[in-house]
């Protein structure tokens, strides 16, 4: 496996997205300071996902808009 795909290599800051199995596929968290689109069919789990997300990043003092 070359760097590029290896996620353990992947370089730049982590933010915890509040759901603990995705952080752990993602290796600790989406990467800070980029942007992410999140699709999927009617009752996938989008607004789960981006709710936890936010109440996660508010836990931890940052500000966010829904």
């Amino acid at each position: 496996m070359n760097d590029s795909t290896n996620p353990s290599s992947w370089s730049g800051e982590r933010i915890c997205t509040g759901t603990k199995g995705l952080d752990d596929v993602l290796c600790g968290g989406l990467t800070k300071s980029r942007l992410y689109l999140v699709e999927g069919t009617p009752g996938s789990g989008k607004t789960t996902l981006s709710m936890r997300f936010l109440l996660e990043g508010h836990k931890n003092g940052e500000r966010g808009l829904y």
